[in-house]
């Protein structure tokens, strides 16, 4: 029935284009079933830093018997590879494409990288991160904070609306939000510790930056973002 329609409702498609101020430039694809839960490796070469038990996140219960890598780290693999050499305040052109609409911006290459980044860790197989999901696949590139705290909300209390048909404990007062985000921020700071291992330069590891402390935000600010959504609604 869903197929009927909405065409491929859970086929992600997104192709981030990069050209830098040298000429050179290179695109990097996001293109899967979302419904997908197994580990995709997305280059050729492993690292210490993949490792899932290398600064393994306390409440991980993924098995290294099992994953032996961090699914969220292979993620990004081939993104660390390539900009390891770039600085983080280097500016680009990006030329976001999906399948119902194209994105293009000039903006210093970590902007870039937390949008790429962050979309690429929600289609891991991160049992934290692959909560993302639903908003990976509406992906909106290079949102503002306030904007992507909007999604947020609107996301999670439509999450919780089936876990209550589902289950009947759906909850609809933002703690389990609130809550979910202080698990988010040790899975950032824990990527950051591997990110250190690869001895990259500041680019991706400044993305990483961005989405712990919006992250961190989301804890610190979630009042204040919900007081100013509260008149939208009145």
């Amino acid at each position: 029935m869903g197929n009927e329609i909405v065409e491929n409702p859970y086929n992600l498609k997104v192709e981030y284009h990069f050209e830098f101020e040298d000429g050179e430039n290179i695109a990097f694809k996001v293109e899967k079933d979302i419904l997908e839960k197994k580990p995709r490796h997305y280059s050729s070469k492993r690292y210490k830093w993949e490792e899932l038990e290398f600064h393994q996140c306390e409440q991980c219960p993924l098995s290294s018997s099992e994953y032996p890598y961090c699914p969220a780290a292979i993620s990004i693999t081939d993104i660390i590879e390539y900009f390891s050499k770039k600085a983080s305040f280097s500016n680009c052109k990006c030329t976001v494409r999906m399948p119902d609409k194209t994105i293009s911006g000039e903006k210093p290459i970590q902007d870039v990288l937390y949008s790429l980044i962050g979309v690429r860790m929600a289609t891991s197989a991160c049992p934290f991160l692959s909560r993302f999901r639903p908003l990976a696949r509406f992906h909106e590139p290079f949102s503002t904070p306030f904007y992507t705290m909007q999604r947020i909300m609107s996301s999670y209390l439509l999450e919780q609306f089936f876990k209550n048909k589902r289950e009947g404990t759906g909850e609809f007062n933002f703690s389990g939000l609130k809550d979910f985000y202080s698990h988010i921020n040790i899975v950032n700071s824990k990527m950051a510790l591997r990110l250190a291992e690869a001895e990259v330069m500041d680019a991706t590891p400044n993305s990483i930056m961005i989405l712990s402390l919006f992250g961190t935000s989301v804890t610190f600010f979630f009042d204040d973002y919900l007081e100013i959504l509260q008149k939208l609604y009145e």
